[in-house]
């Protein structure tokens, strides 16, 4: 698994993810099933690549870097 995952940083990090690939580092991440997990809002900037993934009614903000690398944020809910 930790094989599959540094490849598929590698390949968002070099452009050549798939949709596909970036669905499943996302959904190992937050612990959600790929079927389930939604990928929107991705925007590639000069050193990030971020995007939001919605899953069973919960939003988190995702970001890949070279400085700090992969994560995703569980959006906090109102209170």
């Amino acid at each position: 698994m930790k094989k599959l995952f540094a490849l598929a940083v590698a390949a968002l990090l070099t452009g050549c993810a798939t949709q596909s690939d970036l669905v499943s580092m996302t959904s190992a991440s937050i612990g959600c099933p790929k079927a389930e997990t939604l990928i929107k809002d991705q925007d590639m900037g000069w050193t990030a690549y971020t995007w939001t993934a919605t899953c069973r009614g919960k939003t988190f903000y995702c970001t890949n870097s070279d400085i700090a690398g992969f994560g995703c944020t569980r959006e906090l809910s109102p209170q």
